[in-house]
C-alpha cells in the first residue's frame, strides 16, 4: 500500500558532509527503499511537468511563492498525493529499518503538543495531537493528504490573516511559514478531521483518539472516511525511534553547511515579506522562467 520509496528535497545538488552522511543512513537501513532526491529545479520541473494551469494544487498555487520552506512544505504533500511513499526532511538520519509493513496504508509518530489554536473552539489554547511532519508515509491518494492540500490551498489562496502577528494564531506561532503550509496547517487539518469524528479530546490533547479511535470517537465512519484500515500510529514519535533529526547539529557541522538557510536577512527560506505574491505566474514554467530561477538561486547560496 505504501510504495517502498523515499523522497528527500534540498535547494541544491551540492551537499555538505553532514548532509550526506545523514542521507546515507537513510540508505543503510532501507536497501530495498527506492531514493529519489529532488532539488529546486527539480521541483520546479514535477510541478510543470505533471501539473496543469487548471490544477488548483498545482501551478496556480506554487508559482505564487518563493520561499524555500515554503516550496519544500507544499511538494512534499504534492509528491505523496500522487506517488505515495516516505518523505523525509533533509536534516533526517536513520537509526533503523523504517516501520513500514505491506497492510499498512499511513504510517506515523503521534506527538502530544500543539502548534495553533483548535479550529472548533480556539480558546483552548494549543491543543496536542499531531502527526510528524517531518516524515510522513502514505499510500498514493491518502484522503488525509488529499485534505492537508485543500487546507493549504485555502491559505495560500487567502494568506492575510494568517500572515499577521496579532491574531490568536500569530500569537501561538512565531513562523508565518509554520501557520500557513507546514506543521501547524497540517496539524489543523488532523484535529477538524477529529472534530469532525466526534473524538473526545482527553488532557488537553488528541493523543488518546489517535491511539484509540474506537474508543474516543463517536463517528467511525468519518473518521474512516480520512483513515481506512491500515493506519499504524506510534506512541513515540520518529517512526518509533527509527530515525531522528539533526544528528550533526550538536558538533556544528549542520548548522556550518546551512548557515545561509537561517540568516534572517535571506528572503529565501522564511520571510513573510516575500514569500508569497498576489498572483499566480502563467509563464512560471516557461524555460526563461526556469532558467532565472536557477541563477537567482545560485546568486543566494552561492558557495566556492
Amino acid at each position: 500500500m505504501i510504495p517502498r520509496v523515499i523522497f528527500v528535497t534540498w535547494f541544491d545538488r551540492r551537499l555538505g558532509k553532514a548532509l550526506f552522511t545523514s542521507l546515507m543512513t537513510l540508505l543503510h537501513h532501507n536497501p530495498t527503499y527506492e531514493f529519489i532526491f529532488f532539488d529546486d529545479e527539480d521541483v520546479d520541473r514535477f510541478v510543470c511537468d505533471k501539473m496543469t494551469l487548471r490544477d488548483e494544487w498545482g501551478i496556480p498555487m506554487f508559482s505564487r511563492f518563493r520561499a524555500g520552506a515554503m516550496r519544500a512544505d507544499t511538494w512534499r504533500l504534492l509528491i505523496i498525493q500522487r506517488y505515495g511513499g516516505v518523505y523525509v526532511d533533509s536534516d533526517i538520519s536513520a537509526i533503523g529499518p523504517l516501520p513500514i509493513s505491506e497492510e499498512d496504508t499511513a504510517v506515523s509518530g503521534v506527538g502530544c503538543w500543539g502548534h495553533l489554536p483548535g479550529p472548533v473552539d480556539p480558546r483552548v489554547g494549543k491543543p496536542g495531537g499531531l502527526f510528524e511532519h517531518w516524515a510522513m508515509a502514505f499510500m498514493p491518494r491518502h484522503p488525509y493528504i488529499t485534505k492537508s492540500l485543500e487546507v493549504l490551498t485555502d491559505n495560500l489562496l487567502h494568506p492575510e490573516y494568517l500572515m499577521r502577528t496579532d491574531t490568536m494564531e500569530g500569537r501561538a506561532e512565531d513562523s508565518t511559514t509554520v501557520r500557513i503550509s507546514g506543521p501547524g496547517m497540517y496539524q489543523w487539518t488532523l484535529h477538524d478531521i477529529l472534530n469532525k469524528s466526534k473524538c473526545e479530546m482527553v488532557y488537553g490533547g488528541f493523543c488518546e483518539a489517535l491511539w484509540s479511535p474506537e474508543e474516543h470517537c463517536k463517528d467511525m465512519a468519518t473518521f474512516r472516511s480520512y483513515f481506512p484500515e491500515g493506519l499504524r500510529l506510534f506512541r513515540r514519535v520518529n517512526l518509533n525511534d527509527t530515525i531522528t533529526h539533526k544528528m550533526m547539529y550538536p558538533a556544528g557541522l549542520w548548522l556550518t553547511e546551512t548557515e545561509k538557510l537561517h540568516v534572517s536577512e535571506s528572503p529565501y527560506y522564511d520571510d513573510p515579506r516575500s514569500m508569497i505574491t498576489n498572483q499566480s505566474d502563467p509563464t512560471f514554467c516557461d524555460a526563461d522562467a526556469i532558467e532565472t530561477r536557477v541563477k537567482n538561486r545560485q546568486r543566494v547560496f552561492q558557495r566556492p
